[in-house]
């Protein structure tokens, strides 16, 4: 079983793509900050996430540098070669859901649709609008 459940900062605003291939599906990079629960010397530990498709699209459109988001997924380790001909892993978590977590300050900037806090963002689709009157922040 690979099953991945997180929540943290963004320490970045993500960066959204599009594949070259007849669907271009979106393809949004970010990375969390996670506070490890058990250290006492508040380490912290940043972690590599993707988002495909709509999730990455939704991803792109309602988070940005410093919020806190919530995410299950999935670890990928992908091998490659870099230029110097060495062999090289990177590893991901591949975010099948996200959810908006933290209070309304975290939130204050977002202009996402109405939905209850912490609601799943699998099948969601970018285009649908909320007006303002209806945001629940």
């Amino acid at each position: 079983m690979n099953k991945v459940e997180l929540m943290g900062r963004l320490t970045r605003d993500p960066e959204v793509s599009y594949s070259s291939n007849d669907s271009a599906m979106a393809v949004a990079r970010f990375s969390l900050a996670i506070n490890r629960s058990r250290s006492k010397d508040n380490a912290v530990d940043f972690i590599n996430c993707v988002a495909f498709g709509k999730t990455g699209e939704f991803v792109g459109k309602y988070f940005t540098k410093g919020q806190m988001m919530a995410l299950s997924g999935n670890i990928q380790v992908n091998p490659y070669t870099d230029k110097d001909g060495n062999k090289r892993t990177s590893t991901n978590v591949v975010a099948e859901e996200v959810f908006f977590t933290g209070g309304k300050s975290d939130n204050a900037n977002a202009s996402a649709p109405a939905m209850d806090n912490g609601a799943s963002m699998d099948g969601f689709y970018a285009d649908a609008e909320a007006a303002d009157d209806d945001l629940p922040f």
